[in-house]
């Protein structure tokens, strides 16, 4: 629990919270204070988050912490989650990369999976929907690596899947071949698609944009 001289510091650090284009400009230092969090809760009143497909719950295991699962069928292409929390300019622990250096915080606790994830990003609209049907005590998850470009802490990931990453650091950090491969296999945020090589340029290590679209 944090005590109540860090609470006094996050009030101090929002008070000269500044809006551009209504996206809050995170200082390096609040970005450190906020990523202390052990939940978005604990993040000051002025931040809003996004709601869950009313499906989902939260539960929490001793080793992997909090994690969402469906207490009801949720169907394939159905809204898990819209980017209508606030939006920041750096990265958070709860945040999910929605634009260049745009943020929107998010709940927290859909885990990634590298593979098969349920759910994944729509790149028109931001909203994260289910990939396929999602059963009754199934996981939310989605590959976070569609998402962010960069991403505030690295984690190695257990999805134990044939394919796994291991260590998730970012899109940024994906050879060329391993980004074509994810674009063709999930769809991307928008904004990284200009990051994605076609088959032709591997050869030159050029990048240009490539957008595989998909049917929800």
């Amino acid at each position: 629990m944090r005590n109540q001289k860090q609470l006094r510091k996050l009030e101090e650090l929002v008070e000269d919270l500044v809006s551009v284009n209504g996206v809050f400009q995170i200082t390096n230092e609040l970005q450190e204070e906020l990523n202390k969090c052990t939940n978005v809760s604990k993040f000051p009143s002025i931040f809003k988050t996004a709601e869950l497909h009313p499906n989902l719950e939260f539960r929490m295991d001793d080793e992997i912490g909090r994690y969402v699962v469906a207490t009801d069928l949720i169907s394939k292409g159905e809204v898990i989650s819209k980017p209508v929390g606030s939006k920041v300019s750096k990265p958070l622990r709860y945040s999910r990369q929605i634009g260049d250096n745009v943020y929107v915080v998010g709940m927290g606790a859909i885990e990634h999976n590298c593979v098969d994830p349920t759910c994944v990003v729509d790149p028109i609209t931001n909203n994260l929907v289910a990939f396929k049907d999602i059963l009754p005590g199934e996981k939310a998850t989605f590959n976070y690596l569609t998402t962010e470009w960069d991403m505030t802490k690295k984690f190695t990931c257990n999805c134990k899947e044939d394919g796994c990453l291991n260590t998730i650091k970012g899109f940024k950090y994906l050879t060329p071949q391993q980004r074509l491969e994810l674009n063709n296999k999930l769809p991307l945020a928008l904004y990284l698609s200009k990051y994605v090589p076609t088959p032709q340029a591997l050869q030159t290590n050029e990048l240009i944009i490539n957008p595989v679209l998909f049917n929800f």
